[in-house]
């Protein structure tokens, strides 16, 4: 258990209203007068049987729904202006300990999980969600982060190294033997369409599309 006034994860949304996840108080939307508390006896009790549902990533998709994934047994919840859906193990998101999620140009929405029952990736279409595991290309069934580039490529940092979804396969960033990428927790690209990603540890990597630098062996 954490600390709840600890926060995880931010997002403001199309209306202006800012929410907020927190190690353990669930989440609150904040519309500019009025904090209101959301989700927070989702999950798992804990030793002191309270939720403590802690609240790891926030994203809006195209419709205006926001989802939120939990990392205390909650699963993925969707509040859709007027109430909430909570998607778990009936649905076929069979683990319940979700770390990040993203939605793609298709509107699918891509989420990364921990506890990897099955396997650590999910891809949600708006009617089922599909499973992807080390015997689909995955590097490792622990995700830790998802981001989608301006040629439709899934980036998909992991415990144990980064893999790419094309569209069709998973397979893992090429790197030189030596080199080792694991625990990508951010990415983001810049204008010229380079990619930036880094960490734990001081990581940060910078790949232009051809050669990848490594930007914590440049520190003075």
């Amino acid at each position: 258990m954490c600390n709840p006034n600890l926060v995880m994860s931010l997002l403001e949304d199309r209306l202006g209203n800012i929410w907020i996840g927190t190690c353990g108080g669930g989440s609150y939307r904040y519309d500019g007068k009025i904090f209101t508390n959301f989700l927070a006896d989702k999950g798992r009790k804990q030793s002191d049987s309270l939720h403590h549902n802690l609240i790891k990533s926030i994203i809006e998709d195209k419709d205006g729904n926001i989802w939120f994934t939990s990392l205390t047994h909650g699963a993925v919840s969707r509040y859709d202006g007027e109430s909430f859906t909570h998607f778990s193990a009936k649905d076929g998101l069979n683990d319940d300990m979700v770390f990040c999620s993203h939605e793609d140009k298709e509107g699918n929405i891509w989420f990364g999980c921990i506890q990897t029952i099955d396997g650590g990736l999910y891809r949600y279409d708006g009617k089922s969600f599909r499973n992807f595991s080390k015997e689909d290309g995955l590097c490792d069934n622990f995700i830790m982060s998802l981001f989608e580039d301006k040629n439709g490529k899934i980036w998909i940092g992991t415990g144990n190294g980064l893999c790419i979804f094309n569209g069709k396969n998973i397979e893992p960033f090429p790197t030189n033997e030596n080199i080792s990428i694991p625990e990508i927790r951010f990415f983001t690209e810049d204008k010229e369409g380079n990619l930036w990603f880094g960490g734990r540890y001081g990581s940060l990597w910078f790949y232009d599309g051809k050669t990848l630098t490594d930007f914590k062996q440049k520190r003075g």
